[in-house]
């Protein structure tokens, strides 16, 4: 079925075959669906430089295959899809800018809910997804900028976000994805930035929270994470990593909580991990979980130039929710020149009671410290800094000493 007018439906309806709107330059089409049901085999928004646009308002719309907007076959064109209510199920893939360059797609989620089993946001074309409200439930994967050009974004502000596997940016192409709000779950992995060096992903995060299992932020390729309020909610239960490529910033109370997550650090440039300096990284894995560390700083000893662009953490804590367990590791070598172990730098640190940390023969040196006398320290000792202020008066009390001395000697 191919349409060029203006479709509303309020009742049940069944496509045989396919369902077109718009995929001719000769016109443009329009569904509209407000109650009832309506069945394809797959549908197609937009194609050959037409328009194809679907809103609906509530009702069912069920895709056995898969929706395309902007047609897959044919160049140029745009689909929009534009949902406030009711139920779009998608049985295999919905694609946003399909195969050709020239194309896009955009859908708006408001509210009611869309389920399917993979979705690409800007396959080859252009192509934008923004969700102020609804579910969308991806049993499968989603990928944000796929393939070889074009790009894709993701926006969400409000409503629910569920993916089984997800990268952003991949494959020579680039991927954004903004979170203002609204709940992100990623059951398996998250990457920003995946398999290609030309490929790009970037995710900003203001408010909502973001529920990933492994979250990897430059993979084989450029990746950048910004958190730019403290109200972001970001949980990390299996691993946090940061790749060769990654660059990462946030501003100050920005927290990370690991539930059971090991931080993998296989950067070289400390300029690039700055946001870390801003960072609390809160363990709570529980009394079974021992989380992996790996620190990455020269190691300059008990000294403030540590602290100077050298991968120095904002805030250790071990224990919120529940007790935290750490392992300091050293595995990868972050400082490219650099002879002898390496270290982690930390501007305050806190140890809760039940919490463990085994130092594992590397330094950990802090400015402030608050430590429970029933945590468990093994493998080292930890080592203070004294504040700057607390050497200058240091280094006063020193001076008046040899001038008492030499006064004495005087006399």
């Amino acid at each position: 079925m191919r349409a060029r007018a203006s479709l509303p439906r309020v009742g049940g309806r069944t496509v045989k075959n396919s369902l077109s709107l718009g995929i001719s330059s000769m016109g443009n089409g329009t569904y509209n669906l407000n109650a009832g049901i309506l069945s394809a085999k797959n549908e197609y928004l937009g194609g050959s430089s037409g328009t194809g646009t679907f809103t609906q308002t509530g009702g069912t719309n069920t895709v056995a295959n898969d929706l395309y907007l902007s047609h897959g076959s044919l160049s140029g064109g745009s689909g929009i899809y534009t949902q406030s209510g009711g139920t779009n199920t998608v049985g295999n893939k919905l694609y946003l800018g399909s195969f050709t360059s020239d194309s896009s797609g955009s859908y708006n989620l408001s509210g009611g809910s869309l389920s399917s089993g993979y979705e690409t946001i800007g396959l080859v074309g252009t192509a934008t997804f923004t969700q102020s409200g609804g579910i969308n439930a991806v049993s499968g994967s989603l990928y944000v900028g796929s393939s070889s050009a074009g790009g894709g974004t993701y926006n969400l502000s409000f409503g629910s976000l569920s993916t089984n596997y997800e990268a952003i940016g991949l494959y020579s192409r680039t991927g954004v994805f903004t979170q203002s709000g609204g709940t992100h779950t990623v059951t398996s992995k998250l990457y920003i930035g995946y398999s290609s060096p030309s490929s790009s992903g970037t995710y900003s995060i203001s408010s909502g929270s973001l529920n990933v299992r492994s979250f990897y932020i430059g993979y084989h390729s450029r990746g950048t994470l910004h958190i730019t309020d403290p109200a972001a909610n970001i949980t990390v239960s299996n691993l946090l990593s940061f790749g060769t490529d990654s660059t990462f910033t946030a501003v100050p109370g920005a927290t990370i909580h690991m539930t059971g997550s090991a931080l993998e650090n296989i950067s070289p440039d400390p300029d690039n991990l700055a946001g870390l300096s801003n960072l609390e990284l809160v363990f709570e894995g529980g009394s079974t979980d021992i989380d992996p560390f790996e620190v990455a700083g020269q190691d300059l000893g008990a000294v403030m130039a540590g602290f100077d662009s050298n991968f120095a953490l904002g805030t250790l804590t071990l224990g919120g929710t529940d007790i935290g367990q750490v392992q300091l590791i050293d595995s990868f070598d972050n400082q490219t020149g650099w002879e002898g172990s390496e270290a982690l730098y930390v501007y305050n640190l806190n140890l809760g009671t039940g919490s463990y940390l085994d130092l594992n023969g590397l330094n950990l040196y802090y400015l402030n410290g608050s430590i429970d006398p029933a945590a468990t320290i093994l493998g080292g000792q930890l080592t203070p800094i004294p504040e700057p202020s607390t050497l200058i008066l240091l280094g006063a009390g020193l001076v008046g000493l040899v001038g008492l001395r030499k006064k004495r000697l005087a006399n």
